[in-house]
């Protein structure tokens, strides 16, 4: 009979947590799993169904906390083992509007220098041994990487 892995879900439960404890939970999970004591597809949706409801609540909960919260520059607020600071995020920088001669000319170059490799390489995927070009190189095919892996879908 297989013991199930236990990981008590509540508020009050996760609040608490810190990351040697949650290192500690994994690295239990991992022992279990390779004692065969635990359902390690039992586990893996149990994972992943975590990660969607927590992926979506902290979206649908950040531009509130952001909102309630505000603080100096530099300063640290500390709650639930947590150090929260508020800085900038996601930075990104749109040059287009720079208006720049040679930045315009580097990215047209550019464009056109992806859109050709990318036409190059749509072709190279098709070639499955090797075969020579006009001037007699040897032209190799691809090299096909990938892992096999399971998908999970929630429904």
């Amino acid at each position: 009979m297989q013991n199930e892995f236990q990981l008590e879900v509540s508020t009050d439960v996760l609040l608490n947590l810190n990351k040697d404890y949650i290192g500690s939970l994994v690295e239990q999970a991992r022992l279990n799993l390779s004692d065969g004591q635990i359902d390690a597809l039992k586990l893996l949706v149990t994972a992943k169904k975590g990660q969607e409801l927590f992926s979506q609540l902290e979206k649908t909960v950040r531009p509130y906390a952001e909102a309630e919260t505000r603080l100096g520059k530099g300063e640290v607020y500390k709650k639930f083992g947590c150090d929260i600071t508020e800085r900038m995020t996601g930075v990104s920088y749109d040059f287009t509007n720079c208006d720049d001669a040679e930045w315009n000319e580097l990215s047209a170059q550019i464009e056109a220098l992806e859109k050709k490799k990318k036409e190059r390489e749509k072709f190279l995927k098709t070639i499955t041994k090797p075969i020579f070009d006009e001037n007699g190189v040897q032209i190799n095919p691809p090299i096909h990487k990938g892992k096999l892996g399971l998908a999970v879908s929630i429904k």
